[in-house]
């Protein structure tokens, strides 16, 4: 989920530096500039990575009362549906057309959530467990 992640900021950055409007790089725009800072921080976000180890270490052993695992695919989860949204907004029509990647990357992600489970499932999952 991660990878997919970073494989739209990666997609949608050198889209914003080659994609020229009124003479000058999308990118250059404030607006645009502003939605790269959120995706960054999404994607850079220090809980996602720590999580992901420590759900890694806790596989195979019983931890009812610690939710490691639906806490790091909820954080992923979100991240990923941010960067989705976005990078789509950034590309604009092309990013829905069969010629761009975007719309595959957008696809992994639907179709990851009925297998791994959609972020709010987690988030209740971890409500549950957490006893609320």
């Amino acid at each position: 989920m991660v990878g997919t992640a970073q494989t739209i900021f990666d997609t949608t950055l050198e889209y914003a530096k080659q994609r020229e409007q009124f003479g000058v790089p999308i990118g250059s725009f404030q607006a645009i500039k502003h939605k790269f800072v959120d995706m960054s921080i999404a994607l850079e976000r220090g809980p996602i990575p720590r999580l992901l180890r420590r759900a890694h270490h806790r596989r195979g052993r019983p931890a009812p009362h610690k939710p490691t695992t639906s806490v790091a695919k909820a954080a992923a989860g979100d991240c990923q549906r941010l960067l989705a949204k976005e990078g789509i907004q950034i590309h604009g029509g092309i990013g829905y057309t069969w010629e761009h990647d975007m719309q595959l990357l957008v696809r992994r992600i639907k179709s990851g959530e009925p297998l791994f489970g959609t972020s709010s499932w987690h988030k209740a999952r971890i409500a549950e467990l957490l006893g609320v």
